[in-house]
């Protein structure tokens, strides 16, 4: 049960640390945008 909320919690960190990464770089959010494919 541990290993589940460790791995929810990297996710979620890592998630939270491209959305600022792609703040500060407009372009690099516009490409993960067009390229997302999990909407």
């Amino acid at each position: 049960m541990k290993k589940l909320v460790l791995v929810v919690l990297a996710g979620a960190g890592i998630i939270l640390a491209k959305k600022k990464l792609d703040q500060s770089s407009p372009e690099k959010g516009n490409w993960s945008d067009a390229t997302d494919t999990v909407r």
